[in-house]
């Protein structure tokens, strides 16, 4: 990314970038819109269509106007050559490599493609390609083109949000459900089409009570709702078929502190598309059995959301419970008079914790800027932040969220969220030594906002 920022800084208003930020202000053109162009395209040296794109193929995102992808290629192709752009590409080869290895290395442990075939039947021709989108950070797509023999690419364009202490690439188990739900959009995005008609109703009458989560989230409507509901039920399937019960438990969490709460009973349902495949040869057959689902869930909305909110207040009591504490932090939560000139944040918690795997979210106020590697010490109780302050400012971060549990204490459970406050002074000032303060018990409490990450 700093790469990116030096090398291209001097064309930051060249005509590809303001036909594309034209493109994104007036026809929303932007998230999974210019990945559905980019694999019907040949290399970046020449960007043609690699089939016709004139009518505009089904594939391609409809926020496309075929005379808008003209002109921005046209622009695009402009700044390839007047940025010299396969220059800089050449001279990251070595990292576009280690990326593509690592990630490799992951994929040939799994079994992606059987699995597609055994849940929802053989696709004769569909290739599957995985493209690292080393600037896209968790932002994650899924695309497919059908070439002229028929034959169909499925992708997965997949963010990089893991490095190393070295700044490279990282890839873990914990991309393989992103992995499912970018190729599984794939196969359940058509069946969804095709039954719209039919779940419009239900998704209109569930949307409203959750439509701000989904807005936040870039799902604008029932429509949308209905696509991402169906494919991470199809997740919590897979997670179960080949890493267990537990694994499911926790990507049901995942997806249900997303608000799409149903997740856990829709993919109990498909266990009876699994058990019955005599009668429900593929994906196609069964959805009716999804349409009356979602029916049933609208029908009694306001209960289900209900009997959700309880079982998450049970779920979260249990989770505090059993989570480490934060049992001191420097500066203290709600401190008003902060140096500025503090170089690193410490938390103290109770216990050993899970080292490299931590999760600092934006809170609202302005985020830390973090400057250096973070680390524990020995024992692994204490967590430095490097950082730079600025005067007069006031700060506010989480440490985890609802939704993403990242700090983990040494047996794996996840910190229960915990917000830290402060303010720093106007200007610098001689720092006094004081102890750490302890936080008060509600700074263990949690308001349920949605956080950006920031790093993690």
């Amino acid at each position: 990314t700093e790469d990116v920022d030096v090398y291209f800084k001097a064309y930051q208003d060249h005509e590809a970038v303001q036909v594309a930020r034209e493109l994104r202000k007036t026809q929303s053109i932007s998230y999974n819109a210019p990945m559905s162009l980019a694999v019907h395209l040949t290399d970046v040296s020449t960007l043609q269509g690699r089939i016709t794109l004139v009518p505009l193929p089904e594939a391609i995102d409809s926020r496309w106007a075929e005379e808008d992808i003209q002109r921005f290629l046209v622009s695009l192709r402009r700044f390839v050559q007047d940025t010299d752009f396969e220059s800089f590409f050449g001279a990251h080869r070595t990292l576009y490599q280690t990326a593509e290895e690592r990630m490799q290395a992951l994929v040939d442990e799994q079994r992606l493609v059987e699995w597609f075939d055994d849940f929802f039947g053989d696709r004769p021709g569909a290739a599957f390609k995985l493209t690292l989108g080393l600037l896209n950070g968790g932002c994650c797509y899924a695309c497919r083109i059908r070439l002229p023999d028929e034959t169909e690419e499925l992708y997965c364009i997949l963010g990089v949000w893991m490095t190393d202490e070295e700044g490279l690439p990282v890839f873990n188990e914990s991309v393989l459900p992103t992995v499912v739900h970018e190729f599984g959009h794939s196969y359940t995005n058509p069946v969804v089409k095709s039954f719209l008609p039919q779940l419009k109703e239900a998704g209109e009458r569930i949307f409203p009570y959750f439509e701000k989560e989904m807005r936040r989230q870039a799902y604008g409507s029932g429509d949308d709702m209905m696509y991402e509901s169906v494919v991470r039920a199809v997740v919590v399937r897979y997670m179960f078929d080949q890493h267990g019960e537990e694994a499911a438990a926790e990507q049901v969490d995942e997806e249900e502190g997303k608000h799409f709460i149903w997740t856990d009973e829709l993919a109990n349902l498909l266990v009876e598309y699994e058990t019955h495949r005599d009668q429900y040869p593929d994906f196609h057959t069964f959805f009716h059995r999804i349409v009356a689902f979602f029916d049933e869930y609208a029908d009694h909305i306001e209960e289900n959301i209900h009997a959700h909110e309880t079982k998450l207040e049970e779920e979260r009591k249990a989770w505090q419970a059993k989570s480490a504490r934060v049992i001191s932090t420097d500066p203290p939560d709600g401190a008003r008079d902060v140096d500025p000139d503090l170089s690193s944040i410490r938390i103290v918690f109770d216990r050993p914790m899970k080292d490299k795997s931590w999760g600092i979210f934006r809170s609202g106020a302005a985020y830390p800027k973090i400057t250096g590697k973070i680390r524990y010490d020995t024992t692994r109780t204490v967590l430095t932040i490097p950082v730079q302050l600025e005067p007069g400012t006031e700060y506010a971060f989480t440490l985890n969220s609802e939704a993403y549990k990242v700090f983990k204490s040494e047996d794996g459970v996840p910190l229960f969220p915990v917000q830290v406050k402060f303010q720093t002074q106007q200007s610098p000032a001689k720092r006094s030594e004081k102890p750490i303060s302890d936080v008060s018990p509600a700074g263990q409490s949690f308001s349920g906002k949605t956080y950006k990450s920031e790093f993690y």
